[in-house]
C-alpha cells in the first residue's frame, strides 16, 4: 500500500514511523526543511515545501497513492481544504 502524509513535524514523523515499520511505502509532505530534517528516517520519500492545490494534485497524480492522510496542525485550515480539494480531484480518499 502507498500512502501518503501531509503532517506537521510531530504527527507526519510519528504516523511515517508506523506506517514504515508496517511494511507500506510511505510519503511525507511537511512544509519545512525542519520537519523533513526530523523525519529523515520515518518516510521512504519527504517533500518539504508548503504546496498549493494544484501541486498537491500533481503529487497524487504522480504518485499513485492508495490512501492519504491529513495529519496537518487543527489550525491548517487552508492545508486541510487544498488536500481535500486534490483528493477529490485525483479521486483518492
Amino acid at each position: 500500500m502507498r500512502i501518503l502524509i501531509f503532517g506537521g513535524a510531530t504527527e507526519g514523523r510519528k504516523l511515517s514511523a508506523a506506517f514504515s515499520e508496517a511494511g507500506m511505502d510511505v510519503t511525507l509532505s511537511v512544509a519545512t526543511q525542519y520537519g523533513k530534517n526530523i523525519a529523515a528516517n520515518d518516510a521512504a520519500q519527504i517533500f518539504s515545501d508548503r504546496l498549493t492545490e494544484e501541486d498537491m494534485a500533481d503529487l497524487l497524480e504522480q504518485g499513485s497513492f492508495d490512501c492519504v492522510i491529513d495529519a496537518t496542525h487543527p489550525y491548517a485550515v487552508l492545508a486541510t481544504q487544498n488536500i481535500k480539494s486534490a483528493c477529490r480531484t485525483a479521486g483518492l480518499k
